[in-house]
């Protein structure tokens, strides 16, 4: 017993390729959009003296997908973690608890328009 199979009209390869090239892009797009959000959000929570801990609050990307969140002065981690001395002054944390089912919300969304081609 054999049989065949002819394809006569494939839809399904068209869209398949439209999700891949449109996926990373959208992708991108939502997320460098809540990680603006997060910036700001974690300046307004951050402890201010001087203004240079706040100002040193980055998001950026890595690489495709790939995006780093954090603060670059010297003490950043004194002032998240808190020492024996000083309590901890916590602004990164909160943001990144405030806003994980943003960013899970953003990548839904960015696959939902992917599909819609």
């Amino acid at each position: 017993m054999s049989f065949s199979v002819r394809v006569v009209e494939d839809t399904a390869s068209q869209m398949l390729k439209n999700i891949s090239e449109n996926l990373k892009a959208k992708t991108h797009q939502n997320i460098q959009a809540i990680g603006l959000e997060m910036l700001r959000y974690s300046q307004n929570i951050c402890p201010v003296r001087t203004g240079y801990l706040q100002s040193t609050i980055f998001f950026v990307a890595k690489a495709d997908l790939d995006y780093e969140f954090g603060a670059s002065a010297p003490y950043a981690l004194f002032v998240e973690m808190g020492t024996w001395k000083m309590a901890a002054q916590p602004f990164i944390r909160p943001t990144v608890e405030a806003y994980t089912s943003a960013i899970l919300d953003a990548v839904v969304k960015a696959v939902m328009e992917a599909c819609k081609g």
